[in-house]
């Protein structure tokens, strides 16, 4: 399995994707929004964050949310929009460097 994780400052959002050995056409992720981010390791550790999910080769993204029940600002809610399209890009890239989509 493939682990890396990206920061995103202008959403204030660190995603930690993680993809199959072998398996690019499916990719996981897990997300926090900065203000969620502090010294408490379990804040930091991707198993606690906020938002996970997963996109598929089909392009299906599922979602959940840790806890369920959460604060949420229209500014959060711009921002989680926004960090969907950038794992939706992340994906693509990462299949489209694999050579998996070559006919």
């Amino acid at each position: 399995m493939t682990e890396y994780f990206k920061d995103y400052e202008t959403i204030r959002f660190r995603v930690e994707y993680s993809i199959p050995c072998g398996n690019p056409e499916e990719i996981n992720f897990a997300a926090q929004p900065y203000e969620e981010m502090d010294s408490d390791e379990m804040a930091n550790d991707p198993n606690y964050f906020l938002i996970y999910g997963k996109l598929d080769y089909t392009m299906s993204m599922h979602v959940g949310y840790k806890g369920f029940v959460f604060k949420i600002t229209e500014d959060l809610h711009n921002r989680i929009g926004e960090m969907f399209k950038i794992v939706r890009a992340e994906h693509l890239r990462v299949y489209s460097n694999s050579g998996k989509n070559d006919t």
